[in-house]
């Protein structure tokens, strides 16, 4: 009988190997691209904030120089028609205006701050705005009503002293004249 020999042949499937590389190449792509889609809207939603950010700035201090000229003009007309009764009304209404607006200003921009996280992130910049507003308005008036004792006291004063020194203090007894 003859010798037979095996020949085995083994085909090896690169292909498959080469599918690895091809699909390790596409992962590290597709990442890649989501990176630059991911910052490239993160630019642009810091683009969009920054300009909406330039246009309030600019619309309040247009707002703010407009006010400023027109209560000049009204200031000025109750000046010259000396009606000071009348111009203390309007500075009241307009000091009233002025503080409503800068704190619906304030409101409005800690909400737009928030925004960027979103409606949960709008949300907590509404409540902080409207804690840094009440904050705001409780030291003003602390100031206001500390001020108001310290005018008093020293009127007081004054009153008890040109009162002693006129003679009248305690009804006249024990005066000097």
């Amino acid at each position: 009988m003859a010798d037979t020999k095996s020949i085995i042949i083994r085909i090896v499937d690169d292909t498959s190997k080469a599918q690895q590389v091809s699909d390790k190449k596409d992962k590290e792509a597709n990442v890649k691209d989501s990176l630059a889609n991911a910052s490239g809207k993160a630019s642009k939603t810091m683009s969009d904030f920054a300009w909406k950010t330039f246009a309030i700035k600019f619309a309040r201090d247009l707002g703010r120089d407009l006010f400023d000229v027109s209560k000049y003009y009204i200031t000025r007309s109750f000046r010259i028609s000396d009606d000071y009764i009348g111009e203390v009304k309007v500075n009241n209404i307009l000091n009233v205006a002025t503080r409503v607006g800068g704190y619906a200003m304030t409101i409005a921009s800690f909400t737009k701050i928030g925004s960027l996280g979103g409606p949960v992130g709008a949300l907590v910049g509404l409540t902080a705005g409207t804690v840094a507003v009440g904050i705001d308005i409780g030291i003003k008036e602390l100031k206001f009503r500390d001020d108001l004792l310290i005018r008093r006291m020293s009127y007081n004063t004054n009153l008890n002293f040109t009162q002693e020194r006129a003679g009248v203090l305690n009804f006249g007894r024990q005066t000097l004249n």
